[in-house]
This record gives C-alpha cells, sequence and structure tokens, in this order.
C-alpha cells in the first residue's frame, strides 16, 4: 500500500509541529512509535489508526503519519460534551476541550479532514460491538489508549482496543508506571 506521508514530513512534525500541539509526547516514545511504524511496514501489517483521549491531537497526529492510502485515523473522545463529568466549568475549559482544536491542528499538520474521523463519546458508554461497525471491522493496527485513567476505565478501554485491533495490531497505554495515575497502572496490569 503506498504510505500518504513520507519520512520527512513525519520528522517535519515531530522536530516542528508537534512543538505547537497541547499535549504531552516524550521525544522516546516517538521513536518507539516511529519504529512500530516501520515494523509494521515491512511486516505488511495494514489498517486504520485509533486513540482514545486525543485531546489536541498530538499522540493522533503522529499516528495519522503512518497512514496509508485506503487507511483512516479515528479520533474518541468526549471533547467537551461531558462537562458535568470532566470538571469543566469555565468557558475557556470548554474551549480548551473543544473539538474544533483538534481540527485545526490536523490542518496545520497536513491531515485532511477525510481521512480521520471524529467519534465524539466517553469511551465508557462504548461497545467494541459499536466500535467495530464504526471501524468497519476489527482492523486497527496502532491503537492509543488514553482515555479515562481509572482502574476500570482503563480496563474498559484496553478491552475496546483488544477487541478492534487487526492481526499483528499492537495497543499503546499512555501513563503506565506515572506515579500520579497508580489506578491506571493497576488497570493496565489487570
Amino acid at each position: 500500500m503506498q504510505k500518504l506521508f513520507n519520512s520527512q514530513q513525519l520528522g517535519q512534525y515531530l522536530f516542528e509541529g508537534s512543538r505547537h500541539v497541547d499535549g504531552y509526547l516524550q521525544s522516546g516514545s516517538a521513536s518507539v512509535i516511529w519504529s512500530i511504524f516501520d515494523i509494521q511496514d515491512e511486516l505488511k501489517i495494514t489498517g486504520n489508526v485509533a486513540e482514545i483521549g486525543v485531546f489536541h491531537g498530538k499522540l493522533f497526529i503522529l499516528l495519522c503519519h503512518s497512514l496509508r492510502s485506503g487507511e483512516r485515523g479515528f479520533a474518541i473522545d468526549a471533547f467537551d460534551t461531558k462537562p458535568e463529568i470532566q470538571g469543566l466549568k469555565t468557558e475557556e475549559d470548554l474551549q480548551r476541550f473543544n473539538p474544533n482544536n483538534l481540527r485545526s491542528n490536523l490542518e496545520c499538520n497536513g491531515i485532511n479532514h477525510a481521512l480521520v474521523e471524529l467519534i465524539m463519546a466517553d469511551s465508557q458508554e462504548l461497545t467494541a460491538d459499536e466500535l467495530r461497525s464504526e471501524f468497519g471491522d476489527a482492523n486497527i493496527r496502532i491503537y492509543s489508549v488514553d482515555g479515562d485513567h481509572s482502574r476500570n476505565g482503563v480496563r474498559h478501554d484496553l478491552q475496546l482496543a483488544a477487541a478492534t485491533l487487526s492481526e499483528g495490531g499492537i495497543i499503546l497505554a499512555d501513563d503506565l508506571f506515572n506515579t500520579l495515575f497508580s489506578s491506571l497502572t493497576e488497570g493496565i496490569i489487570d
């Protein structure tokens, strides 16, 4: 399959574009993820990419830079739709979690909106069957889980990811061993 982005575009995003996207992406993590792209290319592992908990898209945009013709990116996030659960109280809070931030960052970093589907939902309310229907089957080759950081929440999100992976697909779990989110680590280990 033909790659939609070359290594120069990927490097441009990592070394320049990602600096302008709110969120976190450590250089070591980015390097490992780039290696995963290369391994999947070598092994001819195909499928879409997805992330639960995209915020402004810092990691999601990186994942989209691995897309090939016929593949899509799926961004799953509650964004600003659940202010009472997310603790969003001010207009500034709502603006920080507005999905237009992601859309703008995708555009600024050369990701065509036609390649991406935004699923505005609380992942805790989704089922594997609903996501397989959204994705067109179990066809996700790279799935990032960075949503609910509770023990049960991350377990649920990991189960969603596992149920929708393509053969040879991989799940990236955020904040493993982060002392601020010990319950998340427990959920991943479970």
